[in-house]
């Protein structure tokens, strides 16, 4: 597989990789205050501090293609026989940011209601995905880093007997500098958000407390790769 150059950290800037992952760990650590992400990295410790360690010396813990960042998986071809797999747990991931700004449910939450009154829950990315989801399959709605990392490691500890296969929508600095698919050994997908994301670490933390005040988006040909995945769940 070609692996294409990534628009925030290059293969030029190895040293700043590092010291971004230290940033995000010491920022996770100091955002814990209920220690629940330590609870749940404690479960199987010497299994998370072995993977940790090995994805701090890794230069990328992704596959860049087609703008699409792939997760654990060797080639783009290999997406559809994992999305048909009856060995997998899905989860589908989207930022909050993707809300319409007058979202009828708080937008700064992972609630959303979807009601099919109202006009901006009928063109929400993430109420039709909501409305067309796979019942056996898991729908999150990401407000903070914190809050998918702890919902990746339950959904691990919870479907032992299954992988985790997740597709999260997020801006492509926060895809990049975050690598917990590693550390659970997990695969999936992550789709780059377009518009006013976050593009450093400072626009992150505002967003980090809701203050984003506009919409991000997939681009169409994403949005389009999007659905194919939610048919192909449902022929499943």
């Amino acid at each position: 597989m070609k692996i294409e150059t990534s628009p925030f950290i290059t293969k030029e800037n190895k040293s700043f990789k590092k010291a971004s992952k230290l940033k995000i760990l010491f920022y996770l650590i100091k955002k814990d205050k209920d220690k629940m992400l330590l609870k749940n990295f404690k479960k199987r410790f010497f299994n998370n501090f072995f993977n940790l360690f090995k994805s701090f010396f890794k230069n990328n813990h992704f596959h860049l293609k087609d703008n699409l960042y792939l997760h654990n998986l060797k080639s783009f071809d290999q997406i559809e026989s994992e999305i048909r797999s009856k060995e997998n747990t899905f989860v589908f991931g989207f930022s909050y940011c993707q809300k319409p700004l007058s979202c009828p449910q708080k937008r700064f939450s992972d609630i959303c209601i979807f009601d099919n009154q109202n006009e901006n829950c009928k063109n929400c990315i993430i109420g039709k995905c909501k409305k067309t989801l796979n019942k056996e399959d898991i729908l999150l709605i990401i407000p903070d880093i914190s809050y998918i990392s702890n919902k990746l490691f339950e959904i691990s500890y919870k479907n032992t007997k299954k992988n985790i296969f997740f597709i999260i929508t997020a801006c492509p600095m926060s895809i990049e500098m975050f690598s917990f698919a590693n550390i659970l050994k997990i695969k999936g997908i992550g789709f780059p958000l377009e518009g006013r994301v976050c593009k450093n670490f400072k626009s992150f933390l505002f967003a980090e407390k809701g203050i984003k005040n506009s919409e991000t988006y997939l681009s169409e040909k994403n949005e389009t790769f999007l659905s194919k995945i939610l048919d192909l769940r449902h022929i499943n």
